[in-house]
């Protein structure tokens, strides 16, 4: 799941819950091109023309910062290592059967066996369902013919980016904590708190 969100080149789309905020990345840093509201008429061909003509359909990279996000701890038992992939997404069906976008990411945390339980990982299991702005977002997507470099969502990409910020601001006086707490504005005025543990 992890992207780098500095790669040359590349047309950001953030799908927030007030609209589709449209960035460019390039040698010269990240500049907003615009926020175009889900409301907007012909929205799919605005946004296609702003990714094909004045982006020059770069590669894009979505990432989702929609409140409507589900996630779930999940414990994969230990089995071999040609399997766990077949397990893991049996798992992660069956947790999120109508979901058209799933995501596996291992955690660290491991399982040892005791009396009651068997040895295995921790999974964190992540959905996002098809709302209008996902379809309308990925609708655009497919019409500029840019090729798409990733889909990701904001919450999980930002753990790593929020330590390293922590680092960077507090420098070697910094101690990592367990909980971590992102307090954002979007463009649009909303403020939006991403809290991760571990």
């Amino acid at each position: 799941m992890a992207i780098s969100f500095l790669t040359p080149s590349r047309t950001i789309l953030l799908i927030t819950d007030d609209g589709l905020g449209i960035f460019s990345v390039g040698s010269r840093g990240v500049k907003l091109v615009e926020v175009v509201p889900w409301q907007v008429d012909d929205f799919v061909s605005h946004v296609t023309d702003i990714i094909a003509k004045d982006l020059g359909g770069k590669p894009i990279l979505i990432i989702s910062d929609m409140v409507e996000q589900h996630y779930r701890k999940e414990k994969i038992p230990r089995v071999s290592v040609m399997d766990k992939q077949n397990v893991v997404k049996r798992k992660l069906k069956v947790a999120f059967p109508n979901y058209p976008v799933q995501a596996a990411l291992p955690l660290k945390e491991k399982i040892a066996k005791s009396s009651k339980t068997m040895a295995g990982s921790l999974y964190l299991f992540a959905a996002v369902p098809a709302s209008e702005a996902f379809n309308k977002t990925m609708e655009a997507a497919r019409h500029s013919l840019a090729p798409i470099a990733g889909f990701c969502l904001l919450p999980v990409e930002s753990s790593d980016m929020i330590q390293k910020l922590a680092a960077n601001v507090y420098g070697k006086s910094y101690e990592k904590s367990s909980w971590t707490v992102f307090i954002g504005q979007h463009h649009s005025g909303g403020l939006r708190q991403i809290v991760v543990r571990n």
